[in-house]
């Protein structure tokens, strides 16, 4: 499983990324995946560069506490939510908490932003979430971290469609 967590504490998606098998279950029974427009990647697919149709409603958000197993992957010369801008691994053989792996993932997605957008994150406009292991997942073995930039309107409080990439983007 992945879980998703968005910085900024304005929306938060869970997401997990699953073995096939459980994907193929997970689709049969119609929950775990996010049935936008776009190529559905499993969540432990993702990649540095990649462009996702990953917004969920509130309401929608109900229907995935559990997390989902795959993502709607666009180019990202069409309008997008979000995009990966950074991944990484975690270490060790026990699952060390939700906190410790936000803490963690704080630290490097934020650390990464100017290298990939080309300006400090405290004066973009971004906003930055992250796709992290769940206990679940973690006993699986899986130990990926996926940073993830979207852009937010505080007035609209909405997510506001991205169109190309983030990289080198200066936002």
């Amino acid at each position: 499983m992945k879980r998703a967590v968005v910085v900024a504490a304005v929306l938060v998606i869970l997401l997990s990324g699953c073995s096939s098998v459980d994907d193929l279950v997970d689709e049969a029974m119609g929950g775990g995946v996010i049935h936008n427009n776009g190529n559905q990647t499993s969540a432990n697919a993702i990649t540095v560069g990649d462009c996702l149709n990953d917004r969920l409603s509130d309401a929608e958000q109900d229907d995935f506490d559990e997390g989902v197993t795959s993502i709607p992957v666009v180019p990202c010369a069409e309008p997008h939510a979000s995009e990966v801008f950074k991944a990484f691994f975690l270490h060790g053989s026990e699952y060390p908490g939700e906190r410790s792996i936000f803490d963690e993932a704080d630290t490097t997605c934020e650390t990464a932003f100017e290298g990939y957008v080309g300006i400090p994150y405290a004066d973009s406009i971004m906003s930055i979430s992250y796709y992290t292991p769940t206990e679940a997942s973690w006993n699986n073995g899986d130990r990926e971290v996926s940073c993830i930039l979207y852009e937010w309107d505080l007035d609209a409080e909405a997510g506001v469609d991205i169109v190309g990439s983030l990289e080198g983007a200066k936002r």
